[in-house]
Order: C-alpha cells, then structure tokens, then sequence
C-alpha cells in the first residue's frame, strides 16, 4: 500500500545552509546601497566643484589688451570755443634755420592753409577763402580750392609739380564746384623754425616745429603774387 505522503520537518543543516543564502543575499544588497549612495556622495562633490552639475562652467572673462592704442595728441595750438569761435594760440617765433622734418601736415591758420607732404612723393594744397555767414544758408558766402601732385626737396628748395586742381564754392545756397588746369611746376624755399605758443587756458608756453616758406602763390589763388608764409607742424 502507498505510503500517505508525510511533511517531513528539514534537518538542522538544511536550516543553516537556507539561512547563510538568504543573509547572503541582503548582505549583498547592503552593500549596493552602500556603493551607491557613496556614488552619489562622490558624484555630487565633483559637480560642487566645476560650478553646476549638468551644465559645463561658465567661460572666463576676456583678458583686457595690456597695450591699448594711445590716442593721438590734441592739437592744442587752436581752440575752438562753445560760440563757435576759432581762437589760434598767441604764437612767435624762437628760432630760425632748425632742422625739421619735412614729411606730415603743416598750416597756416590764418589763411586757412593746409599743406599735407606725404613720405611717399605726394603732396596735396589746400587753401580756404573767405567766409561770411548770415540768418539763412542764402547768406553764406565761402570757397576752397586745392591741389595734388608730387614734391621732391633739394636743399632748401621745395618743388611741388601740380597734376590738378579743384574747387568748392558755395553762394546764394548754391554749391559749385570744378576741376581745373594744372599749374607749371612751382619752386619755394623752405627753412625750418621753432614756434612758441601758449594754449587756452594754459600758462606755460608750448614749442613745435615751423616752416617758412617763400615763392610765388598758386595761379588759382587771390589775390595773386608771392608769399612768406610761416607754417606750423599739425599733429
């Protein structure tokens, strides 16, 4: 006859060998959590220190040039006022036949003369008239002519040799302007000075260099003739 199927109690060995999986088991799990909490510990620290976790760090600000451009010295021998006045700088002369370097911009500024001798061969004149104002534009009466070409120095002559020139004028509201006949090559003599002027505002005279220039004026200047001219250095 079948024997009736009995639950048989487990044995004590079977008891201990259950026992050491399943403290096998939640050990094992203790020790993931532990790792990932230290994971995450470690984790947090390294987004702590490059700024923001998820998000890169934020870029460094530019570096200012160390040697910016120096700006150009004003031009102190001239002050133009709040009116609109254009005061030149009391001014003499302190020395004659300096040396000085002829290449840049000089001027007359009483005459409204600009003299540009450029260091490649090149020269530009140009020369203001006369100018007076009213109420409206239709009192304005002004004009201005000038010249390109080459200049070469030999010694103490300056020859400028004309390749054109033009001319603005502006009358009854109207501007004209046009082109004209180049002149004939033109001779000056030219000799370095020192100019002492005292600026607006200023108690301590200032120097820089001069040009006297001697010869016979442009055809398209008024009135015509020779001149003696002192220009000085504009910077």
């Amino acid at each position: 006859m079948a024997q009736p199927l009995q639950a048989v109690p487990p044995s004590p060995a079977a008891i201990r060998s259950k026992g050491f999986w399943i403290a096998a088991v939640f050990g094992c799990l203790g020790i993931g959590v532990v790792l990932l909490l230290a994971g995450s510990l470690v984790i947090g620290l390294l987004a702590g220190l490059s700024g923001d976790s998820g998000h890169p760090p934020p870029a460094p600000p530019a570096a200012a040039s160390a040697s910016p451009a120096d700006p150009a010295e004003a031009d102190d021998f001239v002050y133009d006022s709040p009116n609109g006045l254009h005061t030149i700088a009391p001014n003499r002369i302190v020395a004659e036949g300096v040396q000085v370097t002829l290449a840049g911009i000089w001027r007359e500024d009483q005459r409204s003369v600009t003299l540009r001798l450029g260091a490649d061969g090149r020269y530009e004149l140009g020369i203001g008239g006369g100018a007076s104002g009213g109420r409206t534009k239709y009192d304005i009466v002004a004009s201005s002519s000038s010249e390109r070409g080459t200049w070469t120095l030999q010694g103490q002559t300056l020859t400028l040799s004309p390749e054109g020139t033009a001319s603005t004028g502006m009358a009854e509201g109207k501007v004209n302007s046009g082109k004209g006949n180049a002149d004939p090559p033109r001779a000056w003599a030219v000799a370095g000075v020192t100019i002492e002027y005292t600026p607006h505002g200023s108690e301590t005279p200032r120097q820089r260099p001069g040009l006297r220039v001697t010869g016979p004026l442009p055809s398209w200047h008024y009135p015509p003739g020779d001149m003696n001219w002192v220009l000085r250095r504009a910077w």
